[in-house]
């Protein structure tokens, strides 16, 4: 399927999404200046300038519209939705006891909230691929900056007064909390997932 040619920087999800990043008016001149090119103008250009010249030695910075695909796309972890990228983290949010003493000797005990994450999962589809009105184009997903969409978000409560601990699973992701901790107390998991859904409008900068 396609071609892949260089590296891609940016693979943006929905334009309104990348006014909404940081550095707005940088990125948004970067795009102003930066001209859109279709597969086919990119795909005769390569060959063109490898012919004449040579492998390696034709380099392009462009602009890309289109719609997601790929020769075998994901189902996301925790949405289920077919999709060409996603990345699915799990939360563990969970309160420790301090405690403090002043100068006078007396010894103050808070609840401090705190999380860590304990599952992680990213994965891309093969073939996944750039496609416009006159052909596709094969995407390098290494050192790109990525603006997905939120697919999924979950929050588990967890009771941790169960002395026989409690079974969590989410998507592929599973444990045992334990029995209760006098000074840790697990309040509950958070699930969520970014995604690139299949046939979703993209902008490729690269």
């Amino acid at each position: 399927m396609g071609f892949i040619i260089g590296g891609v920087v940016l693979v943006i999800i929905g334009g309104v999404l990348w006014f909404l990043m940081g550095k707005k008016a940088g990125k948004l001149d970067l795009l102003e200046d930066t001209e859109t090119s279709s597969v086919k103008e990119i795909i005769e250009n390569f060959t063109s300038m490898t012919d004449s010249f040579g492998s390696g030695n034709f380099s392009l910075f462009t602009q890309l519209k289109g719609t997601a695909v790929a020769n075998s796309p994901l189902e996301s972890e925790l949405s289920k939705k077919d999709c060409v990228y996603y990345k699915a983290t799990v939360t563990r949010e969970y309160e420790e006891l301090k405690k403090s003493k002043d100068s006078e000797g007396n010894i103050t005990k808070k609840w401090v909230r705190k999380s860590e994450e304990v599952s992680t999962n990213e994965n891309t589809a093969t073939g996944f691929a750039l496609k416009d009105a006159s052909g596709e184009i094969l995407i390098d997903m290494n050192g790109s900056e990525m603006h997905t969409i939120k697919s999924f978000s979950n929050f588990e409560k967890v009771n941790d007064d169960n002395s026989s601990g409690t079974k969590i699973s989410i998507g592929g992701f599973s444990m045992s909390t334990g029995g209760p901790n006098s000074t840790i107390r697990t309040l509950g998991y958070k699930s969520e997932e970014v995604s690139i859904p299949l046939n979703y409008q993209l902008y490729v900068l690269g």
